[in-house]
């Protein structure tokens, strides 16, 4: 579609994706839901419509951590660089990766300046400088939004030299900063956010004001997400003019539908219906490995947490791991 699906395409592909190749404007509503739960496609203009069984839970990209949630907001959002499937990184909003050799890295690799962009707008025709940047970056780090302080650690602070460039200062080299996948947001609508609610309950409302190729208008829960085109992002124009997210909680529903073209492709097939459907001529398929993993998130009584402060004893909480009966 563009470069914003090749930066996620690991998540794009959550497990088993297939899609009928026979794929165009839209051809009904998915069968799975009821008819006013349905987003109607748009008359005369190119639908997608994806099923999927875990929708996004949450649009705040400062709370959500479901691999859908990451597919909205990359698809909304601009990064200053893009990530590849083979793991590689290109200018995104960026202008040229930074090298020692043309000044973008400090000789000691702890300041890096990113010339970005001239000629991006924010989906409600604001410019986007590098004062939403350093705005994104330095949001993170002073208020300790969690979802993204892994990414940040180690840079002291962002400062916009000049309405296209970026100065990164970190406190010590820092070798992935070309992979930080940061989403820029509008300084202009979260800087009226309060950041403990950014980081615990604020709700994103559509329409969603990004920078993407996409922006997010509706939002069902339990029903589906619908994204419509953005005509004035940069870079090359997507086809598609809008794509449907059907959330679907029953696999066998969304296969059916998928193999009746209710819906244009599905993503997290079960593997016993992915067999069937990857001999078929009509549809194409993908399939990877992924990685799941279970963890124990400790509440270590913060501020006004209601935790309980034995946590904080990191010997404590190695027991409690070693405890458990795997």
């Amino acid at each position: 579609m563009n470069r914003t699906l090749r930066r996620h395409a690991g998540l794009w592909l959550t497990l088993f994706t297939v899609v009928a190749l026979a794929v165009g404007h839209s051809v009904g509503l998915a069968g799975a839901l009821a008819a006013d739960e349905s987003a109607s496609p748009a008359p005369g203009k190119v639908t997608l419509r994806i099923g999927w069984l875990v929708e996004p839970d949450s649009l705040n990209p400062f709370i959500g951590y479901s691999d859908s949630s990451l597919e909205i907001w990359s698809l909304q959002y601009d990064y200053l660089f893009s990530e590849h499937p083979d793991g590689s990184h290109s200018p995104e909003l960026a202008v040229e990766r930074p090298t020692v050799q043309n000044g973008g890295i400090s000789p000691d690799g702890r300041v890096w300046t990113v010339k970005i962009r001239s000629d991006v707008t924010w989906q409600d025709d604001k410019p986007l400088t590098a004062e939403d940047v350093a705005f994104t970056y330095n949001y993170i780090i002073e208020k300790k939004l969690w979802n993204f302080t892994l990414l940040a650690a180690g840079i002291d602070h962002v400062e916009a030299i000049d309405p296209t460039t970026v100065k990164i200062v970190c406190s010590k080299p820092k070798a992935d900063v070309l992979a930080a996948a940061i989403p820029i947001v509008p300084k202009h609508i979260w800087e009226g956010v309060n950041p403990g609610a950014a980081r615990s309950w604020y709700v994103s409302k559509p329409p969603i004001v990004g920078s993407g190729p996409y922006q997010v208008v509706e939002f069902k829960k339990g029903g589906y997400v619908r994204m419509v085109r953005n005509p004035d992002c940069w870079g090359e124009q997507p086809t598609v003019d809008e794509i449907i997210f059907e959330t679907y909680t029953n696999a066998d529903t969304m296969n059916q539908d998928l193999k009746l073209g209710m819906i244009d492709a599905a993503e997290g097939i079960p593997r016993a219906q992915f067999s069937g459907l990857k001999g078929d001529p009509a549809f194409g398929t993908s399939e990877r490995n992924v990685m799941f993993f279970d963890y124990l998130s400790f509440n270590c009584m913060e501020g006004p947490s209601l935790g309980n402060p034995i946590l904080r004893d990191r010997e404590f909480r190695r027991a409690l791991c070693q405890a458990i009966d795997r």
